[in-house]
This record gives C-alpha cells, sequence and structure tokens, in this order.
C-alpha cells in the first residue's frame, strides 16, 4: 500500500529528525519570507525551502486517516512523500508551536482542541497564524477484551477508581478503592485497572476532561474549591500501578500489547478509530448506561465524544509570488474539507468517524476557502 511505504519509509528520517528539532522558543535557522502564507491567491512560481509536508500529532489519525489523505493527494498533485509522525497531540502541539520556518512541522493531527496556553507558546514563538479544520465526531469509549465483564460505568466511578487522593471530611487521603464492586453495587466485583493513555496524548486530555473531572464535579469536599488551579489537579492527578496502566505512544500501536499483559477485567479507554481497528479483540461498555452505536453519537444522546482535527500553520503557505516553506498544504486542507472525505458516507465517515452536520461541514469550508485562523 503506497501510503504504508511512505509511513514507514518516512518512521526512520522521523525518529532521526525529532532529535534535531529545536526545543519550544527556539528561533529557527531557515529564511521563510515575510509575506508567506499571506495570499489566497494562486501561487505564480515553486519557491519552496523544504520538499516534504511535516506532520505531527495523534497517533491514532496518524495511522488510520491522514494515509487516506495523502493517498488522495499523491494521486491529484505532484508532491513528494510527507513526513508523517504519530507524536501524539500535546507533543505534536509543543513542536508545532515551537516557531515558523523549516524545521517546525506545518500540520498537527489532533484529537482535541488547542488549549490556550498551548495558543499562548505559539503566539510567544511567532505561530499567530493558525487554520482549523474539523472533520467529525469520534465516540470516547470505554472497552474490554471479549469474555471479560460488561457492566455499566459512570464518570464518577472512575474518579473514584482511580484519582490519588479523595476526599475525606475536611481532608485528602490515599485512594483505598481495589474493586469496582467497592465504588457501585451493581458492578461486578472485579479488581480495578484501566488502560490509558500518557499524558502526551490528546485521548489522554479527552479522558481527563469526560472521565475524571465530570466525575469529580459536585463530588463533597472538591465542589467547595473554588479555586481551578487547585481543583483541577485534585480531579485528575491519578494513583499508580496496579490500577492505572499508563502507556505511551503511538497509543494506537501499544494497546494490544498493553491489554496482553494486564490482568482480566482489564478497562481500557480509546477512540473509536482504536476500537474499529481491534473490534475483533475488543467490546465496549455502556456509560451512563448508553452505548456508543452510530446513532446515539449522531444524535449526541452518548455524550462522550471527541471533535478530532487538523491545524494548519498559515506562515508555512506559499505567497502569490510562489515563496513558502513547502507545497500541499492548501491542498491537504481542501481534501480534508471536502464532501468526499468529511461528508455522510464520505472516506472518514467509512473509517470511523461520525459526520459533522451539513451547516458545520459548509463552515469548515468557509474557512479554508478565506485561511479563516482561530482567534487567540
Amino acid at each position: 500500500m503506497k501510503s504504508a511505504t511512505h509511513l514507514f519509509a518516512n518512521a526512520i528520517f522521523a525518529a532521526l529528525l525529532v532529535m534535531f528539532l529545536p526545543a519550544a522558543g527556539a528561533n529557527g535557522t531557515s529564511r521563510v519570507p515575510s509575506g508567506a502564507g499571506q495570499s489566497s491567491a494562486p501561487p505564480a512560481a515553486d519557491i519552496t525551502f523544504r520538499e516534504n509536508m511535516l506532520i505531527v500529532g495523534s497517533s491514532g489519525l496518524q495511522e488510520k486517516l491522514t494515509p487516506l489523505v495523502l493517498d488522495e493527494m499523491y494521486s491529484s498533485y505532484k508532491l513528494a512523500p510527507a513526513t508523517v509522525m504519530p507524536t501524539g497531540t500535546a507533543a505534536g502541539f509543543k513542536q508545532f508551536c515551537g516557531g515558523v520556518g523549516t524545521d517546525y512541522p506545518d500540520i498537527v493531527a489532533a484529537t482535541r482542541k488547542i488549549r490556550k496556553g498551548e495558543i499562548k507558546t505559539c503566539w510567544q514563538n511567532g505561530v499567530r497564524q493558525i487554520i482549523e479544520i474539523k472533520i467529525g465526531l469520534e465516540a470516547f469509549m470505554v472497552v474490554t477484551r471479549r469474555g471479560d465483564p460488561v457492566f455499566n460505568v459512570t464518570p464518577r466511578m472512575f474518579y473514584l477508581a482511580l484519582a490519588k487522593d479523595l476526599p475525606s471530611s475536611e481532608h485528602f487521603e490515599i485512594n483505598t478503592n481495589t474493586s469496582w464492586k467497592s465504588i457501585d453495587p451493581q458492578a461486578p466485583d472485579v479488581a480495578i485497572s484501566v488502560i490509558l493513555p500518557n499524558e502526551e496524548s490528546g485521548s489522554r486530555g479527552v479522558f481527563d476532561d469526560y472521565f475524571l473531572q465530570a466525575g469529580c464535579r459536585h463530588y463533597p469536599g472538591i465542589s467547595d474549591i473554588y479555586s481551578a488551579d487547585i481543583r483541577v489537579p485534585r480531579c485528575i492527578t491519578l494513583r499508580g500501578k496496579p490500577q492505572v496502566i499508563e502507556i505511551p505512544e503511538p497509543y494506537f500501536d501499544n494497546l494490544m500489547g498493553a491489554f496482553a499483559k494486564a490482568p482480566s477485567g482489564t478497562l481500557a479507554a480509546v477512540g473509536e478509530l482504536e476500537y474499529l481497528r481491534y473490534q475483533d479483540q475488543l467490546e465496549y461498555l455502556p456509560v451512563e448506561g448508553v452505548l456508543p452505536t452510530r446513532k446515539n453519537v449522531s444524535n449526541f444522546e452518548y455524550s462522550m465524544i471527541a471533535f478530532p482535527r487538523y491545524y494548519v500553520k498559515r506562515a508555512h503557505m506559499r505567497n502569490n509570488r510562489g515563496e513558502g516553506v513547502v507545497r500541499g498544504l492548501r491542498e491537504f486542507m481542501r481534501i480534508i474539507s471536502s464532501e468526499k472525505f468529511v461528508g455522510p458516507a464520505g472516506i472518514f465517515d467509512n473509517n470511523g468517524l461520525t459526520p459533522l452536520d451539513d451547516d458545520e461541514r459548509e463552515d469548515v469550508r468557509k474557512t479554508v476557502r478565506r485561511l479563516k485562523s482561530i482567534k487567540r
């Protein structure tokens, strides 16, 4: 498969490249024309400073969706094979926001929205025009191995199971819960064991928001903490093994290896893209009594939904004189916003994403046509 060859060939180069990428805040060494990315007119020449697009970010998107986009690009345009690095969303944003120039990524594949702190870092390093392109909805699931107990779970259960410290009267104490039944009498008497991506992953941010922060909201002792700087760490700081098994990126590739070493009854938090890859080995659980079916996701009855997207650095696009960091960014954006990819029965729909509604898809295309940047 052409895309697989590109990914494999670039993996070695990417591993070496990341060793030499400047840290966030370092000054780029490449020359970038002052007008790069400022015009939406077709370029009149081809004066670029890097041959390959550099795409970093979510391992799930890089494994499953980015190759589909690149295959479309290679069949429609004469472009050098892109370098694709499955860094995880958080690490991808760190590299993307490091600066402008050939040493820095052009695109981030993300399973979550860029955070205010990350935008601030981008601005501090001169990355001030960032185009956000949503590509659909992805169910965020709790799964277990086929044959292990399936039971209803809630955000409150995950908070009480996984938080390092829990409130008790007027102070916090070390979490001593060891089984799901000790938290919810309706749950099976199974030892608490949950596989999670580490903090480099966008999926970890989704889990923290939807399960841990949602689970501790309004809980006695937590609801009295009015400062978010104090409250949030209390909600999302996890205990260690054996209850929590954190695995590094690429989460997409490391998941089943972690399951193989984990005890019976272990759960994991995954996006639908991961689940579909391993659906013959995994089974999903209901969350708050609702299963993550396509119907329940599309009507938002199932509420644990991520909004994967790509972020593109406008300053790396060619200007109307054909000068810029790299070719292909406008073409990439047109493809990932096209009905062929994001519409009902489109390529992304057939590969695990639920389409945005008609108006949202048209808003995304307007953003692409106008090269509209996100607000700080």
